[in-house]
């Protein structure tokens, strides 16, 4: 009998730990019927007018992931918690960020009284912009597409249109080595830090892609502010190195109920040394040395019960070696109908436009390029 109770007390333990601990498996799938059309200097391109297809990844609303989350309550109102986040095309069923297991958030944390601490491959702090964006950060965001070198730009890239999103600061959205503080919740008020020490020595010892970053935010009702800093350092290519990019933004919004309004304005710049690259703008991996950036963007939402809608409009003018390169500018609109908590479909569309500056069309045969997108689908959140 003693025993038995002994067995029976055992197990009413084991299962009080399992009980405090919690693993989520969610996910989303997102899929579209849409085309992409492209125009260089008025002409319609061969590579960026191919017809109707099946999007996704780019071509869809949002990139569809799935991932693992948990929390484990250790007492003392501690915490410990992780991430793992696969990305994939809805489509096809191919991997994204070029095949990583975990491309898209790979990480893990302890939360408590004093906030948290995680580490691992992380989104940067730039990539808050989203939180703030009419369009949340999705494939047909304006403000992506003109302030962080969005989808329909990258679709449409071509050898002859090198010169499309070429600004100071093109996010890279995450980084991997990372370490991330974010202060409790102080009346509406919280902040991160993230730091990167950098994993790879350059040529002339110094350290590559070291970075730190910081995010403000502040909620209070219907008013929401934020603040953005990060810069990457030690980055570059053979022909251009030693090189750093940093980028600062400030965006809020305000919510009327019947409509809730967006505004974002931002600065990038870069130095680095080496040979300007020709066109005016980066290659992969690489940054255009000695340029700057700056833009803004608006936006709405509207709701209107089960059917949502959105508009935006960003721009951004760009400038390299003290002279003005181009503009970027963008506009889109979406309407998204819930079918359930979990399910939507949508239909909407992008309008971008880089218009090359006449020194940088004259020194580098630049050319003005028309990106449009249009795309109805359905997604679907588990």
């Amino acid at each position: 009998m003693k025993k038995t109770l002994v067995a029976i007390a055992a197990l009413a333990t084991v299962g009080a730990a399992f009980a405090q601990s919690s693993v989520t498996l969610y996910g989303k799938i997102d899929a579209a019927v849409g085309q992409v059309s492209q125009t260089q200097n008025g002409v319609n391109t061969a590579a960026g007018n191919v017809g109707t297809q099946i999007g996704g990844s780019a071509l869809a609303l949002q990139n569809s992931r799935w991932g693992m989350k948990g929390t484990e309550d250790l007492g003392g109102g501690m915490k410990a918690m992780f991430q793992l986040e696969n990305g994939f095309a809805g489509d096809t069923g191919a991997a994204g960020q070029g095949g990583l297991l975990f491309g898209r958030t790979a990480w893990v944390g302890l939360s408590g009284p004093f906030g948290s601490i995680t580490a691992g491959r992380q989104y940067g702090m730039m990539d808050n912009w989203s939180a703030y964006d009419a369009q949340y950060g999705n494939n047909l965001s304006a403000v992506g597409y003109a302030h962080h070198g969005g989808p329909a730009a990258g679709l449409l890239a071509t050898a002859a249109a090198a010169n499309v999103n070429g600004g100071a600061h093109n996010d890279q959205t995450r980084y991997n080595n990372t370490v991330i503080y974010t202060t409790p919740n102080l009346s509406g008020f919280t902040a991160n830090v993230m730091a990167g020490p950098g994993e790879a020595n350059k040529p002339d010892g110094s350290k590559g892609g070291t970075y730190f970053g910081v995010t403000a935010d502040y909620k209070n009702g219907p008013m929401g502010v934020q603040y953005n800093y990060e810069q990457l350092d030690g980055i570059g290519t053979a022909s251009v190195s030693n090189g750093n990019i940093s980028a600062w933004q400030v965006q809020g919004s305000y919510d009327l109920k019947v409509v809730k309004l967006h505004a974002v304005y931002e600065q990038g710049k870069s130095s680095a040394s080496g040979v300007m690259p020709i066109p005016l703008s980066a290659a992969a991996g690489a940054i255009v040395p000695n340029a700057t950036d700056k833009g803004w963007g608006i936006g709405i939402t509207v709701p209107m019960g089960a059917l949502t809608f959105t508009a935006s409009y960003a721009v951004e003018d760009q400038s390299a070696v003290n002279m003005a390169t181009g503009q970027v500018s963008a506009y889109s609109a979406l309407a998204r109908y819930a079918l359930s908590p979990r399910s939507s479909i949508y239909a909407g569309f992008l309008n971008g436009q880089d218009r090359p500056s006449a020194a940088t069309a004259a020194a580098s045969n630049a050319l003005k390029i028309k990106n449009d997108m249009y795309m109805a689908g359905f997604q679907h959140n588990f």
